[in-house]
């Protein structure tokens, strides 16, 4: 077998159209590879910047979460668990009394 591989790669070197399919199937071939890593790096960027982007609003959300959390917290603390009843004083306007007749 390694013989009819030897015999067949000669064949293609020494022919000139030969020659020409490898070095055009070597020039595509370095070019594929050469735009797959191109893909490859952008779409790895993509991923990145997307990442960042989700992350950027998660952190806006919790903040925002956080803030609220604090603002609620310090309404409950100002206002008094209980409000003692007051008694109405006795400037407070009354209903006129009916006159007798």
């Amino acid at each position: 077998m390694n013989a009819w591989f030897a015999a067949g790669a000669t064949a293609v070197l020494m022919s000139e159209r030969g020659r020409n399919l490898l070095r055009r199937g070597l020039v595509y071939g370095v070019a594929n590879v050469m735009s797959f890593g191109e893909s490859v790096a952008v779409t790895a960027t993509d991923v990145a910047h997307g990442a960042e982007r989700v992350a950027s609003s998660a952190g806006d959300l919790a903040g925002d979460l956080v803030g609220e959390a604090q603002q609620t917290r310090r309404g409950a603390a100002e206002k008094p668990t209980t409000s003692p009843r007051s008694k109405p004083s006795k400037s407070a306007k009354r209903e006129p009394a009916e006159a007798k007749p």
